[in-house]
């Protein structure tokens, strides 16, 4: 199973898109939370999430903040963005970082899965990837 973190500062906001898909039958498992950037680092580094679900203006540190120490440090999680806010330069900072997608809320259901499944898939191939190139090295 794919491991992910959701962070959004609205309650309201983490708990429908804890109910808005099927995560279970996506081969999803929710394994953190989060109510702030940093909040949302902490559980990151504990729990190395695959997939991270963050809304862009959060307390403490942005969602663009985390996508950039999290590419610094090399982590290899996947993230989609969740904004209210239609500003063409966290859209094009957080393709910088490579988000997978840049949602505006509220989100439809059709877009967040369509975001979710091009990250599975990004992941697979980063997975098969991976998988390849151990074989590779296990041969020579």
């Amino acid at each position: 199973m794919w491991k992910m973190v959701i962070a959004d500062d609205e309650q309201v906001i983490l708990n429908g898109l804890k109910r808005l898909l099927d995560w279970e039958k996506l081969g999803i498992e929710i394994v953190g939370e989060a109510a702030d950037g940093e909040m949302l680092l902490t559980e990151i580094y504990e729990k190395e999430p695959d997939l991270v679900i963050t809304d862009i203006k959060m307390p403490k540190k942005t969602g663009l903040d985390v996508i950039k120490e999290v590419q610094e440090k090399e982590i290899k999680t996947r993230f989609i963005f969740i904004s209210g806010y239609e500003e063409f330069t966290y859209a094009k900072d957080a393709v910088r970082y490579g988000a997978v997608d840049y949602l505006l809320k509220p989100v439809g259901v059709e877009d967040f899965a369509s975001a979710v499944k091009k990250a599975l898939s990004q992941l697979q191939d980063t997975r098969t990837i991976r998988m390849f190139r151990e074989e590779k090295n296990e041969l020579q």
